[in-house]
C-alpha cells in the first residue's frame, strides 16, 4: 500500500523496490520523490511551493532527482496522479495535448 507524508509532500511505496530503475513501469508512480529538500507531490495538480524561484533554482543546480523533475512537469502538463489505480491521468491536459499525448489507453501511465 501507499503512505502519504502530508509535511514531506511526497507519496512512497510502504515496500519501496530494492532498486527502481528510470526504465521500470513502475518509476513513474512509485519512484522516490520528495526526501531531499525539493518541494514535490504527487498529489494534485502543481502547487505554489512546487513553482518556487528556491524550487526552479534547484532544479538548474541539479539539487534534485529526475523522477521528482518529471513530476512536476507532468502536474504542470496537466497530467493527475490517481493515488487509487496508481496511475497518471490525462484528466486535466489541454485538449489537443491530450490528443498528441494521451495517457496510454485512457488508463494513464
Amino acid at each position: 500500500g501507499n503512505a502519504i507524508h502530508d509535511s514531506a509532500l511526497t507519496l512512497t511505496d510502504s515496500t519501496p523496490d530494492p532498486l527502481l530503475l528510470p526504465a521500470s513501469p513502475r518509476y513513474a508512480t512509485h519512484g522516490t520523490i520528495g526526501l531531499g529538500n525539493f518541494t514535490i507531490s504527487r498529489l494534485g495538480g502543481p502547487m505554489r511551493d512546487e513553482l518556487s524561484n528556491e524550487n526552479i533554482l534547484k532544479i538548474v543546480l541539479l539539487h534534485c532527482t529526475d523522477i521528482e523533475v518529471n513530476t512536476l512537469v507532468w502536474k504542470c502538463l496537466g497530467y493527475r496522479f490517481n493515488v487509487e489505480k496508481e496511475f497518471w491521468t490525462d484528466a486535466e491536459c489541454f485538449p489537443k495535448w491530450r490528443e498528441k499525448y494521451p495517457s496510454s489507453d485512457g488508463g494513464g501511465f
